[in-house]
Order: C-alpha cells, then structure tokens, then sequence
C-alpha cells in the first residue's frame, strides 16, 4: 500500500471511531475541487510532446494539461467555545495527464504518455464564527488553517517505433508544510445535521522531488531529482454534510 492510502486510512479510522460522549464533536465529510498551478509542470509537459513529435516523425496530439480536479476528504471538528471551532481536515486529491497514440494505417506503433499526481494533506483549521448560534440556521465564519502536505508524482513514457524505442519510467515523492485561508459558512437542516461549504486558498509549493527513474537501457532503479518544479498552490471550493456527535444529546 502507498503512502498517501495508508494516511488516508489511518485519518478514517480516528474518525470513524470518535469518542462516545464528546458532547462537542461533530463529523463533517465533504467534496470539492481542486485548482493547483503547476505551470512549470505543464510546461515540461508541452516540451516533452514537441520532442516526441520530432522524434517520432509524427503528429502526436497534446495529452492536455493539469488544471484542476476533483477532491474528497473530511474533518473532525471540535467547538472551543462560543465562536471558534478547531477541526482536523484530510484531503485526497488526483490528477492525471495521458495519452494513448497510434498513427494509421495499421499496423503500426504505438506512444503512451502518462503525468500522475496523488497527494493528501492533513491540516488543522481554526474557525472563527460571527456571532455564532445554534438557534440560526446559517452560521458563517472565517478560517485558518497550518499542516502537512504529501505528494506522489508518478511518469510513464514508451513507444515501440522500431526507429525510437522508448520506456521510462519516473516515481517521485514529497512533503512540506501547508497553509489554509478560507471562508464559509454551514446551513443547518436539523438540529444535528448541517450542510456546509467552503472557498479557500492552500499553500502547497513542493518545488522539486526526489525519486527514481527507470530505462530500456537500465532498467534498476536510479536515483534521481525530478526536472519539474511542482507547485500545488491553488484555489479550492468544497461542500458537503455534517452531523453532530453524539447523534442524541
């Protein structure tokens, strides 16, 4: 198991299995989107694809770009006192870039081209609320937030023209420490059960990553420094239900 699926199932199994009698607890599990930068990234990508069109001898199409995607996680979150709430915020996010080339007519060779990037961050947040209630049905409040931050980036170009016979293959992995801005705000629907969303901005500039890079030519496993800067700062937006704990107070 990776890395990043261990971390996820530890952070499920802490909140799966809360304390029964904190009266203050609730478990919030959302889903949004992801924009990271990752121009530097993206701009490899480009560059690889020209020299592959040269290379080649052949119009190989763009496989796009990273731009955004999706992102699912939760949080275990725990009121101080009248306006400041503390939580514990996991996310997953993955985004991948490929390509599956084949120029007519057959038969013929064929190109794969594939960019990978899995991370999970665990952060704690502190909100404070405006003049919060549990008589109101929307609260609003404004966010801070300080944690770590893991990233996988995994690579795979081959192609089996018999001119230009290619197989690389690049793993690649980093942390750092990550920040949070947000505001929000959550609807309540009953007296235990929320709706609530979320904008903000996460801090997640990795630069460049260790890791290792397999050949045709060598096929062990050699150390090596990524040729990327990767930048996952970016903007977030993300919703989803919460529900206090316990369940009947």
């Amino acid at each position: 198991m990776q890395k990043i699926e261990k971390w996820l199932c530890l952070f499920l199994v802490l909140v799966i299995f809360p304390p029964a009698a904190a009266q203050n607890f609730s478990l919030k599990l959302h889903y949004g989107y992801y924009y990271p930068s990752l121009g530097d990234v993206n701009s490899k990508i480009e560059e690889d694809i020209r020299g592959l069109r040269r290379d080649l001898q052949a119009p190989v199409p763009s496989p796009g770009e990273f731009n955004g995607s999706g992102v699912l996680g939760g949080q275990l979150e725990y009121r101080l006192n009248e306006d400041y709430f503390i939580n514990l915020n996991v996310s997953y996010f993955q985004e991948k870039v490929e390509l599956q080339y084949r120029p007519s007519p057959a038969p013929s060779w064929r190109l794969e081209y594939l960019r990978e990037l899995k991370s999970i961050d665990a952060i704690i947040n502190l909100h404070f609320y405006f003049n919060y209630s549990t008589w109101k049905r929307f609260n609003k409040y404004l966010g801070i937030g300080v944690g770590l931050m893991f990233l996988q980036a995994e690579s795979f170009t081959g192609s089996d023209n018999p001119d230009e016979l290619l197989e690389t293959r690049g793993k690649f992995s980093g942390n750092i420490l990550s920040g949070v801005l947000a505001v929000g705000g959550h609807y309540r629907l009953s007296k235990p059960l929320l709706f609530w969303g979320e904008i903000g901005l996460q801090y997640g500039n990795f630069g460049e990553l260790d890791g290792t890079v397999t050949t045709l030519e060598n096929p062990n496993e050699v150390e090596t420094v990524s040729n990327s800067s990767f930048d996952l700062t970016g903007l977030y937006a993300r919703a989803g239900l919460g529900i206090g704990l316990p369940f009947i107070k």
